[in-house]
């Protein structure tokens, strides 16, 4: 995350940081993913072009927030849509995985046989009567005008909406919708600074929490890559689109209790 004074030079720094482990920071040595919960103007950078490569030649997934701008009226040159840097800045062999924001809805009636099944999945959004708790704002998505489409969107079905115009945000979705965090560091849970539950735990939303949530998840799979003797996902992209373009049947949901 990034505060309200944060720079492009030094967000440029903090992620050739993260890539350069030193005797001072061995244990960054040890990252497989980083996640950006952050966007801006949808714009190249030559920094984090080289900073990519550097991600992807060891194996690193870089993640990033969609945006909370839903489908952006305003977009100067692709009308109803709305992408942002760094999530759009994505090639061939390297780039940002975006991340954009479901909201996810359970069986909450306790004692049924569909308990805490999965009852629907829609775009993340919050409608402008819903102002209390930030509203208008929903998950980001559209066609970048800065980068072009990729090999991997431009054989796959998302090109039937694409149609060569440019790279297209999101790439995948997680949860963004009444999300409770908290802050851990060497086992010690700190207090959030802007909690609205008290305590250690904040509840929050948007495509900032869903990009963690997902680089959580990729963390684990690498991990039992490593276990394996494999090596880590590294640039999800390809293999993402890959597998949207077979035929798998529908997934199935459990319930999952603590």
């Amino acid at each position: 995350s990034t505060g309200p004074n944060s720079t492009y030079a030094g967000l440029d720094a903090a992620l050739a940081y993260i890539l350069n482990p030193n005797a001072s920071t061995p244990g960054l040595a040890n990252v497989s993913v980083i996640t950006n919960s952050w966007g801006g103007s949808d714009t190249n950078d030559s920094s984090w072009y080289t900073n990519l490569q550097v991600a992807q030649a060891r194996g690193i997934t870089v993640l990033a927030s969609s945006g909370d701008s839903g489908s952006n009226p305003n977009s100067s040159k692709w009308v109803g849509t709305s992408t942002e840097f760094p999530s759009s800045m994505a090639y061939g062999a390297f780039g940002v995985t975006a991340v954009g924001g479901t909201t996810v809805t359970l069986h909450s009636t306790v004692g049924t046989a569909d308990y805490l099944h999965l009852k629907s999945q829609i775009a993340w959004n919050i409608s402008a009567a819903d102002i209390s708790d930030g509203g208008p704002a929903g998950s980001s998505g559209g066609i970048s005008s800065v980068f072009s489409e990729p090999s991997w969107q431009l054989n796959t079905s998302a090109n039937g909406t694409i149609q060569g115009a440019g790279r297209a945000t999101p790439d995948i979705a997680a949860v963004a919708n009444n999300t409770l965090i908290t802050i851990s560091i060497n086992g010690h849970r700190y207090d959030a600074t802007n909690a609205t539950t008290g305590g250690v735990y904040d509840s929050t939303w948007g495509t900032s929490i869903a990009s963690p949530l997902t680089a959580g998840i990729i963390a684990e799979i690498d991990h039992v890559l490593a276990t394996q003797g494999d090596a880590p996902l590294g640039f999800l992209n390809p293999d993402l689109y890959t597998l949207a373009n077979e035929e798998y049947a529908a997934l199935a949901s459990t319930p999952t209790t603590g």
